[in-house]
């Protein structure tokens, strides 16, 4: 598969440029930090379990894909790759989350979580990443304004048993 990184940072960079100029707000005591999943809404576009896609898909919103995709997945929002779900193919958005099976590059002007069924055989590029425990990684990871620091999430389900 020939490398399209460079592309990839190109897409990347333009959904950068497009948030840096909105007014900063006063700095106030930021909430915890969520998961990218519960950033979705119902206006997301899906692609079905049953649905195979060869060729690329590109949108203003976010994406869920269940299905396969043979081709470049391009998204303002957020692409959510459910874990029966593949794509054989770019991967460049505002936000990504691997549950299934990603072959090829992910570019992400924000966050990338690859959770514990997902695996990406492939690079990212992005702000912040986490791996879940379980969760595969064969490629680089570049972090180009990386603080150093690493990057938690919590989970906004507060019904959870705590550990005894």
């Amino acid at each position: 598969m020939p490398d399209r990184l460079p592309a990839c940072r190109k897409v990347a960079h333009v959904l950068l440029k497009e948030t840096m100029f909105f007014k900063k707000a006063k700095k106030t005591k930021s909430p915890p930090t969520r998961r990218l999943e519960d950033n979705l809404t119902s206006q997301e576009t899906f692609v079905s379990e049953e649905t195979r896609i060869t060729g690329s898909i590109q949108g203003d919103g976010g994406i869920v894909i269940s299905g396969h995709v043979d081709g470049d997945v391009l998204a303002k929002g957020i692409i959510f790759l459910e874990p029966e779900g593949v794509i054989d193919g770019q991967a460049v958005a505002g936000g990504v989350i691997v549950a299934g099976e990603m072959n090829g590059n992910i570019a992400s002007g924000g966050r990338v979580e690859v959770r514990a069924s997902g695996r990406v055989t492939g690079d990212i590029e992005c702000a912040r990443i986490a791996i879940e425990e379980g969760g595969t990684v064969k490629g680089k990871i570049r972090m180009p304004r990386s603080s150093g620091q690493p990057y938690f999430f919590n989970e906004k389900r507060d019904n959870r048993e705590s550990p005894e």
